[in-house]
C-alpha cells in the first residue's frame, strides 16, 4: 500500500506539471493555425489570454473565428490560473514546502447500511505563518474540464467538421464513475469523484 500511495504521489505531481504545460503547448502549436502573422503570435498561454483581453490579436492578421478564440482564451482559461498563479496548484507541489498526503476515506450516511469508500488526496503548505489546504482531486477534475473546454475552444476557433465520423470518437465501457472524458465533449457530464474501486 506504502508503494502504491507514493507512485499516486508521483503521478499526481507529474499531472499537474503536464496540464500547465500543456496551455503553452496548445498555444504554440496553433498559432500556423491561427493567425497569417503566426511567428508574432504569443507563444505562451498567459501572454495569448493578455493580447485577447487587450484586444490585440486582431493585429495578428486571424485566419480563424476571432470571436471563439477570443472568447475561448477569456472564459476557459481559468483552470491555467489555478495551476500557476500564487498559491496555485503546480507551483505549491514545485516551489513551495507542502505535505502531500494520499489514501482511502470513508463516509456514511443515515440512508445507507454500509460504508462508502474514496481516495482521497490532499495538499496543505503554509501561507503567511497558516496552514492552507487543497483538496485535490476536485482540482484536478476542474483543471481538466477546463482545458477540455479551452482545447474545444481552439478546435471551434480553427473550423472543426460539421460532425464526427465514426473514427473520430471511442467507445468505452466500464464503471460510469471511471476518470475518463472527452474532447471535444461528446457528453455533457463528466466524471465527478474517483472513487476507490473494489
Amino acid at each position: 500500500m506504502m508503494a502504491s500511495q507514493e507512485r499516486m504521489e508521483v503521478l499526481l505531481i507529474g499531472i499537474f506539471v503536464l496540464l500547465r504545460r500543456l496551455g503553452d503547448e496548445l498555444i504554440e502549436a496553433s498559432r500556423p493555425l491561427l493567425f497569417d502573422k503566426w511567428q508574432s503570435a504569443p507563444t505562451n498561454l498567459s501572454d495569448a489570454v493578455k493580447a485577447a483581453r487587450a484586444g490585440r490579436l486582431d493585429r495578428l492578421q486571424p485566419i480563424c473565428n476571432l470571436t471563439a478564440l477570443t472568447h475561448g482564451l477569456d472564459k476557459h482559461t481559468d483552470w491555467l490560473v489555478a495551476l500557476r498563479k500564487e498559491e496555485g496548484v503546480r507551483d505549491v507541489l514545485v516551489h513551495y514546502p507542502h505535505m502531500l498526503q494520499i489514501g482511502p476515506a470513508a463516509s456514511k450516511s443515515d440512508t445507507l447500511s454500509e460504508w462508502e469508500w474514496r481516495i482521497d488526496a490532499s495538499l496543505t503548505y503554509l501561507k503567511d505563518g497558516n496552514p492552507r489546504g487543497i483538496a485535490l482531486f476536485p482540482a484536478l477534475l476542474s483543471c481538466v474540464k477546463g482545458a477540455c473546454q479551452f482545447m474545444e475552444s481552439l478546435y471551434t476557433a480553427v473550423g472543426p467538421p460539421a460532425d464526427y465520423d465514426t473514427a473520430d470518437w471511442l467507445g468505452l465501457t466500464g464503471s460510469d464513475n471511471d476518470s475518463v472524458g472527452f474532447w471535444p465533449p461528446i457528453i455533457s457530464s463528466g466524471p465527478q469523484q474517483f472513487p476507490l474501486m473494489d
